[in-house]
């Protein structure tokens, strides 16, 4: 009973967390929180599958004005296939600082990856991004793992927002995302088992952002990642991988 509700226990912790949060620093006005409740049929990564059946992602982000933010971020096992049903297997820790420079966004920050009811150890990357806005956004980012992998991942990413013919109001109802990725040798021989630069993986996805109310709003997603070089694809079992998500997100 205590691991089928597991991930129930934690999604009210952090919806409790987050409102007594926001309530206390209501008066200041300086620190925003954001819930995010996913269910994705299958959890993919850079282009690896961690789970290939149905997996529950909460996250939890608080924002100051200043450009610091942490962020929580778990998966859990809707099913047995890797015998830890209902059970958290990832939790990571997340802290970002967002700046201007040169009139671009730019996010630097520290990741920390943990695996609970897994035999896999922690490890942690560093990392940077730079978003270019337009009608068609790109960002450029490298994150660097300095605990185990000791490499650096890489991406170009291009995104594309536009309105749907049911869509009354202003803002685009619709995104549209591509990611292509490279990592150094070293990266790739952590993750991959091939000791050899590369490109990793291209993401596709698209998403319609539906809001039920002024702070609460649901997205669904489609999302296609297949592994790129033909070493790297010889070295995993799925490198194709197709699935749909549904997130839930409340702002206080």
């Amino acid at each position: 009973m205590y691991r089928r509700f597991t991930l129930l226990i934690i999604c009210v912790v952090l919806v409790v967390s987050a409102a007594a949060y926001a309530e206390a620093e209501s008066a200041a006005g300086s620190i925003s929180t954001k819930l995010d409740v996913a269910y994705v049929s299958k959890y993919v990564w850079r282009g690896l599958v961690p789970n290939p059946d149905p997996s529950l992602q909460p996250s939890l982000t608080f924002a100051h004005s200043s450009g610091v933010s942490l962020n929580v971020w778990g998966s859990a096992d809707l099913t047995d296939v890797n015998d830890e049903q209902n059970n958290v297997t990832e939790i990571d820790y997340t802290l970002d600082y967002a700046t201007q420079l040169g009139g671009r966004r730019l996010n630097t920050g520290m990741i920390h990856y943990t695996f609970p009811n897994t035999s896999f150890d922690s490890t942690s990357e560093g990392y940077a991004a730079l978003c270019f806005d337009g009608k068609v956004s790109t960002s450029i980012s490298a994150n660097y793992d300095f605990d185990e992998a000791h490499g650096c991942y890489a991406s170009v990413t291009a995104g594309y927002a536009c309105t749907t013919p049911w869509q009354k109001g202003p803002e685009p109802g619709m995104n549209f995302s591509a990611r292509v990725s490279y990592a150094t040798s070293g990266y790739n021989q952590f993750y991959f088992g091939t000791d050899k630069a590369a490109f990793t993986d291209l993401l596709i996805s698209a998403s319609v952002p539906l809001k039920l109310a002024s702070k609460i709003s649901v997205t669904p997603s489609v999302s296609y990642s297949m592994v790129l070089d033909s070493a790297l694809r010889d070295a995993v079992k799925a490198p194709d991988n197709f699935w749909v998500g549904l997130t839930a997100s409340m702002s206080l």
